[in-house]
């Protein structure tokens, strides 16, 4: 139940977008772009997050980590990643065609963090990795 909680709010921060608040307070956009103003930690923080969501959903799901489900898993970051960046566009009203190119740079960081959460999943249930044998 704990997982299902934690997918559920990994999500949540996955599709709020936090940058829209940087309109309502200053304070607030000072932090957020000292933290995120830089390229290599918004492209480090969407490996990370969509990393943590494949993990999570893996977790909840329950299903072998072969080519299958490594394909759904890839539709459903896909479909996260897509109304994720919707929303911030949405949110900052700007044109899509405008920012398509970020978009999609960001579409594939996102694909990227997908497969990198995948892969650590089928390495830490390989019987190499298990340590307590």
């Amino acid at each position: 139940m704990r997982t299902r909680i934690g997918l559920f709010l990994w999500l949540l921060g996955i599709l709020f977008p936090l940058g829209w608040l940087r309109s309502y307070s200053g304070a607030y956009r000072r932090a957020f772009d000292a933290l995120f103003g830089a390229e290599w930690l918004h492209i480090l923080m969407h490996l990370a997050l969509y990393a943590g969501l494949v993990i999570l959903v893996l977790r909840v799901a329950r299903r072998p980590a072969d080519r299958k489900t490594f394909i759904l898993v890839l539709v459903l970051t896909l479909g996260v990643g897509a109304i994720q960046e919707g929303l911030q566009i949405f949110s900052r009203g700007e044109w899509w065609l405008a920012v398509l190119p970020a978009s999609l740079f960001d579409l594939g960081i996102d694909l990227l963090g997908t497969t990198l959460g995948f892969a650590a999943m089928v390495i830490t249930r390989s019987p190499f990795f298990n340590l307590t044998e």
